[in-house]
């Protein structure tokens, strides 16, 4: 399939920048045109989407850019489906919650590259009980093919097209994965609704999508497997990530209460927010300092327990920015 990839993403970049997007596609302002946005402007929308699954981009490098600032919506939207408890997290990283299926640490990319893409240009993609299918999957499990509808697609005003764009082959995604209709439509229209915030890069929402993306969740996943492979310099590395990511949350804080760039509207829970990521950064330190004198196996239980302080702190992250101001 690296082949295919490869030709395919050649022709987004070639198609998208040959003058197709500057064509006078129905961009009227009546509405009576379906057609806002030419096949050249769809073509880079999809070049974009898939870019930064393939090249990994992320705000400021733990994950695919749109899909990881995402995370945080499609965890909200998918609470009443029991079998999503870790959606967000393994769609991040497919590799750690489906080792039987994917190569250790895989990521997006490497499940969506195992798919042929169509980009169907004269019609909508093959779906049974769907007319105007923007994308589906031949089956729901990796390797499926994939279709991308350039023809449905461009019915999108360009203005929402990459996050059409996004949400279409987010969608597409959670069926490769091996979920069904109400999760991947759920997981569709959180990122469609969401979007203007998803590409926000601000202030405190930046720090709430990094943690409540679950990046610490992974680095620890990591750390916990490096170290039971009996690989403690790569789980050593993974902890460092994680302190990394932590010392980046405590900058993004306010300084304090009186903060006036970012007025702190419930004091009481910003001091809880404050204290508990200032120790866990401490104790992280200790955790490290203590390896050569730990075990793997020991380590290893650790790592698990600092991964549900993790959890339990993101919790009260998310209650304490719900109220807070997210910049400008």
């Amino acid at each position: 399939m690296k082949i295919v990839w490869s030709i395919i993403m050649f022709l987004l970049v070639v198609t998208s920048h040959n003058g197709w997007a500057n064509e006078n596609g129905g961009h009227d302002g009546g509405g009576a045109n379906l057609w806002s946005s030419s096949p050249g402007e769809v073509r880079a929308a999809v070049e974009w989407a898939i870019g930064e699954l393939r090249e990994n981009h992320a705000i400021p490098g733990w994950g695919p850019t749109w899909l990881f600032n995402s995370l945080p919506f499609i965890r909200a939207s998918t609470r009443d489906f029991p079998e999503t408890t870790r959606l967000g997290f393994c769609m991040s990283n497919p590799g750690s919650c489906y080792p039987d299926r994917f190569k250790r640490f895989a990521k997006p990319w490497d499940v969506i590259q195992m798919s042929s893409l169509e980009l169907k240009e004269d019609g909508p993609c093959p779906a049974p009980g769907e007319k105007n299918a923007a994308g589906s999957v031949s089956a729901f499990r990796e390797g499926a093919d994939l279709c991308l509808s350039i023809y449905e697609l461009s019915r999108t005003l360009p203005m929402g097209l990459k996050a059409q764009v996004a949400s279409v082959l987010a969608h597409e995604y959670v069926h490769l994965l091996g979920f069904g209709e109400p999760v991947a439509r759920a997981v569709q229209k959180a990122i469609v609704e969401n979007f203007g915030l998803i590409s926000r890069t601000d202030g405190s929402f930046l720090a709430y999508r990094i943690v409540s993306g679950v990046s610490a969740e992974d680095f620890t996943q990591r750390a916990i497997l490096s170290a039971r492979a009996g690989d403690m310099s790569q789980a050593v590395f993974y902890l460092g990530q994680l302190a990394g990511l932590l010392t980046l949350m405590q900058e993004m804080l306010p300084d304090n209460v009186n903060d006036r760039t970012i007025p702190v509207k419930n004091p009481d829970l910003f001091t809880r927010v404050d204290y508990l990521l200032g120790q866990m950064i401490i104790d992280l330190e200790d955790l490290v300092k203590r390896v050569p004198r730990t075990g793997a196996e020991e380590f290893s239980v650790e790592v698990e327990k600092f991964q549900i302080r993790i959890r339990e702190f993101v919790s009260l992250l998310e209650r304490f920015l719900a109220v807070e101001p997210q910049g400008n």
